[in-house]
C-alpha cells in the first residue's frame, strides 16, 4: 500500500458525447497533514499543497501543477478511495469576517438580510476528529502522533488532592447553607399552614351562631 494523501474534489469533468464515461476524470486538490496538531483545537492541519490530482476511471493519478495544466514528470497508481472526511475552514488563524448579505428567495433578493462567514482564504482547514463517520479510518490513516490522547493536566494526582480540599472547605459551609435554607421553608411552611387552621377556626363557630339564630321555615 502506498502513502496516503488527503484530497478534495475540486471538479468532475464528463465527455458531452455518450459512450465516453470511461474517459471522465476527477481533479482532486491535494492537501498535506501537519506534522503537529492545531494548538488551539489539538486536530490536524490540512494545507493546500498547490497541486493537483486527476483521477481517471482507471484508478489512476496524474500529478498536476496546482497553476500549470500540465503533466507532472512523476505518475502515480492509487490502489483505492479510501474514505471522506470532515474538514472546517480554520477561520481563527485567517481571521475571517462576519458580513451581512441580502437573503434570496426563489433566486430573487429579498430585503432581509442574513450574517456570512466571509472566508480570507481557502488554503488551511482543520480536520474535524469529533465527527462520527469513518472516525476509525481517520486515526488508522493518521500518524500516532496526531491522534493519541493528550493528558489534561499532567500530573492528575496533584489536581484531584487540590480539588478535594478544596471540597473538604466549601462543603461543610454549603450542606450548612443548605440546611439553614430547608429550615427556614419548614418554618415558613408551617406558619402558613398554622396561619389557614386559625382562620377556619374562627369562621366556624359564628356561621354556627347566626344559623340558629334565624327561624325555621314552615
Amino acid at each position: 500500500m502506498g502513502p496516503v494523501v488527503a484530497c478534495r474534489i475540486f471538479r468532475i469533468l464528463t465527455p458531452v458525447k455518450r459512450g465516453l464515461d470511461k474517459h471522465s476524470v476527477i481533479v482532486v486538490e491535494h492537501f498535506d497533514v501537519g506534522a503537529v496538531n492545531d494548538a488551539r483545537l489539538n486536530m490536524p492541519i490540512l494545507t493546500r499543497a498547490k497541486r493537483t490530482l486527476i483521477l481517471s476511471p482507471k484508478v489512476r493519478v496524474y500529478a498536476i501543477s496546482f497553476f500549470e495544466w500540465r503533466q507532472a514528470d512523476f505518475f502515480h497508481t492509487v490502489q483505492s478511495i479510501l474514505f471522506s472526511f470532515n474538514a472546517q475552514h480554520d477561520c481563527i488563524t485567517a481571521n475571517c469576517q462576519f458580513e451581512s448579505v441580502p437573503v434570496l428567495q426563489e433566486r430573487q433578493t429579498t430585503e432581509r438580510t442574513q450574517m456570512i462567514v466571509k472566508h480570507t482564504d481557502d488554503a488551511r482547514f482543520i480536520l474535524n476528529m469529533h465527527a462520527l463517520h469513518n472516525s476509525h479510518l481517520i486515526r488508522k490513516a493518521l500518524p500516532h502522533q496526531l491522534t493519541k490522547p493528550v493528558l489534561r493536566f499532567p500530573d492528575r494526582a496533584a489536581i484531584h488532592n487540590q480539588l478535594a480540599a478544596k471540597l473538604r472547605e466549601t462543603g461543610p459551609a454549603k450542606r450548612a447553607e443548605s440546611k439553614a435554607k430547608s429550615q427556614a421553608t419548614r418554618a415558613l411552611n408551617k406558619a402558613a399552614k398554622q396561619k389557614a387552621t386559625g382562620r377556619r377556626t374562627t369562621t366556624g363557630p359564628a356561621d354556627s351562631i347566626q344559623n340558629a339564630g334565624q327561624p325555621d321555615t314552615v
